[in-house]
């Protein structure tokens, strides 16, 4: 049991050392910087991830993207502006995609664009199916303290 429990503090710890090191900047190298919070959550309608940057143009507006379940870049519908300090913040309530398989579970990229979807900056958030037997899930996700959640009822 405690060797379970060290290898899933382990991987939470590189998992999040990994989040810090990609969290920043994009691809301009000009000091973007794009936060997800929090960075391991249940893949649930019940979720909502706050997504934060700074380091944009006043009044810049920035698309936020995530790869599906085939990697291809989504737009989540939520178009920030930048403020005079160039940051912004938007809340992104995962009820919209949670059970479509839209979103995979594990770690996805949540991705800061302009509008031609240049990608100003990239940060990693772990998402894990909490209807599934937690001996099933990844030990980054079982080190984070989700707690397991209500399988939903079919409908007739």
């Amino acid at each position: 049991m405690r060797t379970k429990y060290l290898a899933g503090l382990m991987g939470f710890i590189l998992f999040v050392t990994l989040g810090i090191l990609f969290v920043g900047r994009g691809d301009s190298g000009t000091g973007y910087t794009l936060t997800v919070t929090p960075s391991i959550a249940a893949l649930s309608d019940q979720t909502t991830l706050t997504v934060m940057g700074s380091g944009y143009a006043p009044g810049e507006k920035v698309y936020i993207m995530f790869d599906d379940q085939l990697g291809v870049p989504t737009a989540i519908g939520i178009v920030p502006v930048a403020d005079k300090n160039g940051a912004w913040v938007a809340e992104w309530r995962l009820a919209d995609y949670a059970g479509s398989g839209i979103i995979p579970e594990g770690v996805i990229q949540i991705r800061a664009a302009d509008a031609d979807y240049k990608v100003f900056a990239v940060a990693p958030v772990g998402l894990v199916d909490n209807t599934k037997d937690p001996k099933t899930w990844p030990a980054w996700a079982a080190a984070a303290g989700i707690a397991p959640g209500q399988k939903k009822k079919k409908k007739k």
